[in-house]
């Protein structure tokens, strides 16, 4: 039994190892996923958003729509994770800082884009973590009101640089759904042509750190001795 039970040990810690979270983002703001474009519109710009990476990150590519110099002061906008806020722009601009343990490069305190232009903004690193799923569960979903991760962006644009007349966005999102997949499953995912702006994913093994797989793999295990000893 006791090589039973360790053999189950190994398998479960690896399996655990081995897998990865795809975690989809909604937004009642942002609906657009045309040409797998998340994005937000109004009358005077759009913002596309794509998180489609490891943790995810906030990189969104501004449109100016208009005919006059648009002008977006990060001095008073906001990045929100979960109610913890965050400054786009410190007195350390073009410094690489860790906010939240991600490397990223601030940007300027006023960002000018021209008339009919465009300008990508490296946002802040979203960095969500391994979410703890129900016992057995592969699957969860959520609605805004009870989803383990909510974020904003809220922004504070102009067009005339003294900003007398100024205006403000927001757009709040939040996970709605979350899967667990296997690595060979996740790579066969990636590869194929689905929308995925308004998607990111986290591997399992590099959030070991938490105590979770040692916990799944122990109820885990506790259940097969209980299993094989009847």
């Amino acid at each position: 039994m006791k090589k039973n039970v360790l053999f189950l040990l190994f398998a479960l810690f690896f399996a655990s190892c081995s897998s990865v979270q795809v975690l989809e983002v909604q937004s009642s703001q942002v609906e657009n996923y045309e040409d797998d474009v998340f994005a937000y519109e109004n009358e005077d710009l759009a913002i596309a958003y794509d998180f489609w990476t490891e943790g995810g990150v906030l990189l969104f590519n501004i449109t100016n729509k208009s005919d006059q110099d648009l002008y977006i002061d990060f001095s008073k906008s906001i990045f929100e994770i979960n109610n913890e806020r965050y400054d786009f722009y410190t007195d350390l601009y073009g410094v690489a800082v860790n906010i939240p343990q991600e490397a990223f490069i601030l940007p300027p305190k006023i960002e000018k884009i021209p008339a009919q232009s465009s300008e990508v903004i490296e946002g802040f690193p979203v960095t969500f973590r391994w979410q703890k799923l129900g016992r057995n569960h592969k699957a969860e979903g959520y609605v805004e009101g009870n989803s383990p991760f909510q974020f904003s962006n809220r922004l504070i644009y102009s067009f005339d640089e003294s900003f007398d007349k100024e205006k403000q966005l927001e757009n709040e999102f939040y996970v709605s759904y979350i899967e667990k997949m296997k690595r060979k499953e996740f790579k066969a995912y990636a590869r194929n042509d689905l929308p995925k702006s308004h998607k990111f994913y986290v591997k399992r093994q590099d959030q070991s750190s938490n105590g979770w797989i040692w916990i799944d793999v122990g109820l885990a295990v506790i259940e097969a001795v209980i299993f094989i000893a009847n």
